[in-house]
């Protein structure tokens, strides 16, 4: 075998173990990468996966309540300034303390004052008892809730505002006497807060309002009865409107 034959062979056999080596080393790296499976729990956590997991874990500890409204006001007898006055539900003011529509209702320029009339007691009834009213406030004051604690993921559950509980729908909470006049009166702050709630309602959520996502479309119908009901009541009770005509008027 001469030198150029010898050459040439070598030269086959160099270019035949250079592919040799590139077709396996594919396949070595990838043994190594077989290895043992990666464990993400040893993984540090980074700040977003720490703030996500917090965040769910105070969504799953959000207290729900179980909203039942109670619509029995008791009769009562309470000593006011000495005297035993005896109340009943329905029936406004014991005549011991009653006022007058002219003392009560506007007149001229004068506003009317916030009164429990009869009929401010009958639309209070009639708003507690609405056959939607539990479902309602089950689904979106619960909701609200879930909603203020995503708002607000770094706040401890007991630390968030609650704006409704069960016993704020107790008529006897909300229809209150009075010590010092005698008179029935509703209980304002925590009116107050149902007014918000009702607000919330209608309030527009990502372009839809509150209501439907809390309760859906199927209690549309029923959430605007129950606002009804509630603004009848509110209306009845602080008087507000047409001024008594004059030629009614006792002291002019």
């Amino acid at each position: 075998m001469n030198k150029n034959s010898k050459l040439i062979l070598l030269i086959v056999f160099i270019c035949i173990f250079i592919t040799f080596i590139y077709w396996l080393a594919p396949k070595i790296q990838s043994k190594e990468n077989v290895g043992i499976p990666l464990d993400k729990s040893s993984l540090p956590e980074t700040p977003s996966t720490v703030s996500n997991q917090s965040n769910d874990s105070n969504l799953q500890n959000i207290k729900i309540d179980k909203f039942e409204p109670k619509t029995i006001w008791k009769d009562k007898t309470l000593n006011i300034n000495g005297k035993n006055l005896h109340y009943k539900f329905g029936e406004g003011n014991p005549i011991e303390t009653a006022l007058s529509p002219e003392e009560y209702l506007p007149k001229g320029e004068k506003d009317g004052i916030p009164y429990v009339t009869p009929k401010t007691e009958e639309n209070l009834l009639n708003f507690l008892s609405d056959e939607d009213l539990p479902a309602v406030l089950d689904k979106c004051e619960n909701y609200n809730r879930y909603e203020m604690q995503k708002l607000n993921p770094n706040i401890p559950v007991n630390q968030l505002p609650i704006l409704l509980q069960p016993t704020d729908f107790d008529i006897e909470n909300i229809l209150i006497v009075d010590e010092k006049t005698g008179r029935k009166e509703i209980n304002q702050p925590l009116v107050n807060q149902i007014n918000e709630f009702m607000n919330l309602l209608s309030n527009p959520l990502s372009g839809t309002e509150f209501s439907d996502k809390c309760a859906g479309i199927a209690y549309k119908e029923s959430i605007e009865r129950i606002k009804n009901k509630y603004y009848e009541f509110t209306k009845s009770y602080v008087n507000t409107g047409d001024a008594l005509p004059s030629e009614t008027w006792t002291n002019k």
